[in-house]
């Protein structure tokens, strides 16, 4: 006798029936298996959340690493990881959500003395957008130290280096325990520019060295200084130009007259 067949089912198998029943239920079986990874697809249906260790899943915003940290790491000589977004939103977005500590939304660092911790461009034609813009809200816009060279440095081929506008306080502030608070150069324009239409242009709480020599146009007669004080003007008398000083009183003194 032959040798029994261990691999053959105890239980036979039921032949598909060619019915238009068993038809029908098999094509509606299909269809709603089809329709089940449409709804998923389209998001009818919330993929199930990844966990440390998990698979990120794109299009999900439920994707949870809980106390774990997340790495990238590559040994390339571009970029890293890189973001394209197509559309009106923003491309990159880093949120620390606990109301204290010292926490960052993005922080970028470098070991190289010659490269930058973070670095924005904006390559559109000239318009009102920024490479960098900070929203300060109650505390600083930028805040930047450094323990040797400039905390702030600004440059520019056809513009200003630097900026800074207030509306109700100072515009920019410097401050150095060793070394210039606030310095400004150019070849062909104003090195530091200040201006103010209620207030001073510039405040120096100290003393003040001029190495070469104080240019002041004419102008017309000040309103009286506060009490103690005087102001220094150059005005036109008679198409020549005088130096004066005015007193609190409102008595002008003429210091110097051209000839």
């Amino acid at each position: 006798m032959p040798a029994p067949n261990v691999d053959a089912p105890t239980t036979p198998v039921p032949a598909l029936e060619n019915g238009p029943t068993s038809r029908r239920a098999m094509l509606a079986g299909v269809l709603g298996g089809i329709g089940a990874l449409a709804a998923t697809a389209i998001g009818g249906v919330t993929p199930t959340r990844a966990a440390a260790g998990a698979s990120l899943i794109i299009g999900s915003e439920s994707n949870n690493a809980g106390s774990a940290n997340t790495q990238l790491l590559t040994n390339s000589s571009v970029v890293a990881f890189k973001l394209l977004q197509n559309g009106q939103g923003t491309a990159l977005m880093g949120y620390a959500t606990p109301a204290t500590g010292a926490t960052r939304g993005v922080y970028g660092r470098t070991d190289s003395p010659d490269g930058d911790g973070i670095q924005g461009r904006n390559a559109a034609a000239t318009g009102g957008g920024s490479a960098v813009r900070a929203f300060g809200g109650n505390n600083f816009g930028i805040r930047a130290t450094s323990d040797i060279v400039a905390a702030v440095y600004g440059a520019s081929d056809s513009g200003e280096g630097v900026i800074g506008t207030s509306t109700s306080d100072v515009g920019v502030i410097g401050i150095s325990a060793s070394d210039i608070g606030v310095w400004g150069a150019s070849s062909t324009s104003y090195g530091v520019y200040g201006s103010s239409t209620s207030s001073f242009a510039g405040y120096f709480a100290g003393r003040i060295r001029v190495n070469q020599f104080v240019e002041i146009p004419e102008a017309t007669t000040p309103l009286n200084p506060a009490a103690n004080t005087a102001r220094i003007f150059v005005r036109d008398s008679g198409g020549k130009t005088q130096v004066c000083a005015k007193f609190s009183d409102g008595s002008i003194v003429v210091m110097a007259a051209q000839p």
